[in-house]
């Protein structure tokens, strides 16, 4: 199951996975409750990060899911920022599928 914590640091909202980015039906229930948050609290921050430290894995749906959030952002006015990304697996996924040009990506050495 996905997890994602929400906390606000400074002027950003942090959502952290606990762990890989799988699974539909879970992907599309963290989207809703995404979009929820964005419109409550669209006011007390200017950025998004998305921490991925603890994930290992993505696939498709995760990815539509970053695209998603990307997408939120801008309409909003905010940045994306997706941050610790340790795992080769999913850095090789977006360099292959090209995320790495369109999404603000910070890789972990």
């Amino acid at each position: 199951m996905i997890k994602m914590i929400k906390r606000h640091e400074d002027d950003a909202l942090i959502l952290k996975s606990t762990e890989d980015l799988l699974r539909e039906k879970e992907c599309s229930l963290l989207k809703e409750d995404i979009r929820e948050q964005l419109k409550k609290e669209q006011q007390n921050f200017s950025r998004i990060e998305i921490d991925l430290k603890n994930a290992s894995k993505i696939d498709s749906c995760g990815l539509s899911l970053l695209i998603m959030l990307e997408k939120l952002a801008q309409e909003q006015g905010l940045s994306l920022n997706i941050k610790n990304v340790e795992s080769e697996y999913i850095k090789n996924i977006f360099r292959m599928t090209n995320l790495d040009k369109v999404l603000k990506i910070n890789y972990s050495n």
